[in-house]
């Protein structure tokens, strides 16, 4: 005889699910406030992902057999799906960012490479990706911070006569490592 569950036990056991249209993207530091980008800019995301985390791997030959040892994390690039302004200013300050990393007039490039092979500070260039995760009534139930994010790529935007709506583009993001800046624990700043 197989036991019944109620919709009511069911609600109390699963309590409240988070919801993927609940989200603020913001970016901040000053390789990013000297551009215009402003507060108000996080409204215009559409989409995003929150990151994830690979652990590669390292290979041990012993004895003839491969041994799996846990190596190094890698992190996806991410992307943000902005809502296109009627001004341009949320686009223009994406394409000032790329400008700034590698001028097309000149091929010029921000400084990151030491003259000795060291890394120099990239400041300059790079910046703080904050994804939240809010809850029901507003409140922040995640947040992931990407440290040292910088624009890979600045998408296209798709122009047709036959579309109705609001422009839209991409831009991708590489950054360095994230950490979770909540009250879960999980690594922590």
């Amino acid at each position: 005889m197989m036991a019944g569950i109620t919709i009511s036990e069911f609600k109390g056991a699963v309590a409240d699910l988070a919801r993927p249209n609940r989200f603020l993207a913001t970016i901040d530091g000053a390789a990013i406030g000297d551009l215009g980008f402003t507060d108000n800019m996080q409204y215009l995301v559409m989409s995003t992902t929150l990151p994830g985390r690979t652990i590669g791997d390292i290979d041990i030959n012993w004895q003839g057999m491969k041994i799996k040892l846990a190596g190094d994390p890698t992190f996806d690039d991410i992307t943000l799906k902005f809502h296109v302004d009627y001004g341009f200013k949320v686009r223009d300050v994406f394409e000032a960012w790329l400008e700034k990393i590698a001028k097309m007039s000149t091929n010029e490039r921000s400084a990151h490479a030491g003259a000795n092979g060291g890394l120099e500070s990239s400041d300059g260039y790079k910046a703080k990706v904050i994804l939240s995760q809010l809850g029901r009534n507003g409140e922040v139930i995640a947040e992931y911070v990407l440290e040292g994010a910088y624009p890979k790529s600045v998408a296209a935007i798709n122009l047709d006569m036959s579309t109705e709506g609001v422009e839209d583009f991409d831009v991708s993001f590489r950054y360095d490592y994230f950490y979770r800046n909540d009250n879960s624990g999980i690594s922590p700043a």
